[in-house]
């Protein structure tokens, strides 16, 4: 059986939206795709409002805002809040040459790639696979009207 991802130390606090979430230690995330080793480093303090599950269907679906999709809906948050465009210093490249993570700059991701890490970041997590799919169809169906939109929480 694979290991589970690491989940994010967050605090829950209220605000006049609702609930939110502040991450308490800087969140690590690493994974290889085609060969090469990345990670992706988001720093403590960032703050984001969980999973986007509408309270109704938290009784349907078991799904949580601060469940076992805690770093899925993290990381998801943060490309979801720069739109794909990644800030320096949050992907980063293993170097084999160097022995070290080295920053990629200007890193652009598109929406359908950010929704794919989420779904695998549920799995990693040990997400359901009916519970992963719901999650996964609610984002690509209605993600589209959070992802241009500056500064708003996905």
């Amino acid at each position: 059986m694979m290991a589970l991802i690491e989940q994010p130390d967050i605090r829950p606090f209220l605000t006049r939206r609702g609930w939110e979430y502040r991450l308490n230690s800087p969140y690590f995330y690493e994974w290889e795709k085609s060969g090469v080793r990345r990670r992706l480093k988001i720093a403590a303090g960032f703050a984001y409002d969980g999973a986007s599950v509408p309270r109704p269907l938290w009784t349907l679906t078991g799904i949580e805002r601060d469940g076992l999709q805690r770093a899925a809906a993290l990381v998801h948050d943060v490309m979801y809040r720069h739109a794909g465009r990644l800030p320096d210093g949050v992907q980063e490249i293993w170097s084999d040459g160097h022995l070290e993570w080295e920053p990629m700059h200007e890193v652009r991701w598109t929406r359908a790639e950010a929704d794919a890490l989420f779904c695998r970041m549920l799995r990693e997590a040990g997400v359901g696979a009916l519970q992963r799919r719901m999650m996964y169809r609610g984002v690509r169906a209605l993600g589209w009207m959070f992802w241009k939109k500056s500064g708003v929480r996905s």
